[in-house]
Formats: structure tokens, C-alpha cells, sequence
């Protein structure tokens, strides 16, 4: 009965994927990719991330790609790091960066902190920085923080700010 839970699983997911990538509107195929990330394991997980990294419109294609964060691993989390490197938008860039916080480790955080510190948003900044801070430990996590802070006193707007210093 496992096997046949395992097997029913995989066309399900599989039926499911296809569903998605037969939309033609990036927008409403993103958001179904998007609702089915979570249900993704293994190959399907891989074509839907496949799927979300052709998403063309940078503003579609981060609340997808952040839907799928949680679910990556291995050489999928490579290509969504590699992806959010790549995200034009500052605040764009920080909100996929800040969903695959939990998985960066090692070289993969110190490009995630990197990426972080070279935002020029002051507000943006500050948030992901107190995201990543949440991952790391001792020295690394307490100049996060400290630059984190730097960002959020930086910010222009007191509205701005105040939320800045709460995250």
C-alpha cells in the first residue's frame, strides 16, 4: 500500500503540474505553480521550479519563486539562489532572499548576506538582514544585525523606519 500511496502521490503531483503549465497567462500559472509548490516533491518539485524560472515578468515571477523557497534543496536551492541573484528590483530581490533564508548555509549564506548588503533600498536592507540574522550565529549574527540597524536608522521615512526597526 505504500508503494501505491507513492505512486498515486506522483501522478497526482504530475497531473497537477501539467494543469499549471497548460495555463498560458504567466501571472495565473505562476499562481497555481505557487499553490501547488508545497505538494511538489522530487521531479515535479524540479519542472515547477523549471517552470517558475521562465516566468518573464520579474514582478509574476518572486511571489512564485518565494512560494517554492521553502521546498528547495540541493541544486534546486543553487538555481533559486542563483535566481534571486538576479532580481533586478532591490525589494524584489530581498523578498525571495528573505524566503530562502532557512536553507542558505555556508558559501550559499555568505552570498545571501552579500546580496543583502548590496541592496541600496535602506528598508529593504534592514529586513533581510534581520531575516538572515535569524540564521546565523554568534560574530556573523550580531553584525547582521549591526547592519541591520545601520539600514533601518538610514531610513528617510519615520513611518519607514519604525517598521524597518521592527523587523
Amino acid at each position: 500500500t505504500k508503494r501505491l500511496g507513492s505512486e498515486h502521490s506522483t501522478r497526482a503531483q504530475d497531473a497537477g503540474l501539467a494543469a499549471a503549465l497548460a495555463i498560458d497567462g504567466e501571472y495565473s500559472r505562476g499562481e497555481v505553480l505557487a499553490a501547488l509548490a508545497p505538494q511538489l516533491s522530487g521531479e515535479a518539485l524540479d519542472r515547477g521550479l523549471g517552470a517558475v524560472l521562465e516566468i518573464e515578468e520579474e514582478g509574476w515571477r518572486v511571489p512564485v519563486l518565494a512560494a517554492f523557497a521553502p521546498h528547495l534543496a540541493d541544486s534546486m536551492l543553487e538555481q533559486g539562489l542563483a535566481a534571486a541573484l538576479a532580481i533586478r528590483t532591490d525589494w524584489l530581490r530581498a523578498k525571495v532572499l528573505a524566503a530562502l533564508a532557512p536553507q542558505l548555509t555556508g558559501a550559499a549564506m555568505e552570498r545571501g548576506l552579500a546580496a543583502a548588503l548590496a541592496i541600496k533600498d535602506d528598508s529593504s536592507r534592514a529586513r533581510l538582514l534581520a531575516v538572515l540574522a535569524l540564521h546565523l550565529a554568534g560574530n556573523a549574527r550580531t553584525q547582521a544585525l549591526r547592519w541591520g540597524l545601520e539600514a533601518a536608522l538610514a531610513v528617510a521615512f519615520e513611518g519607514s523606519r519604525a517598521e524597518a526597526l521592527v523587523a
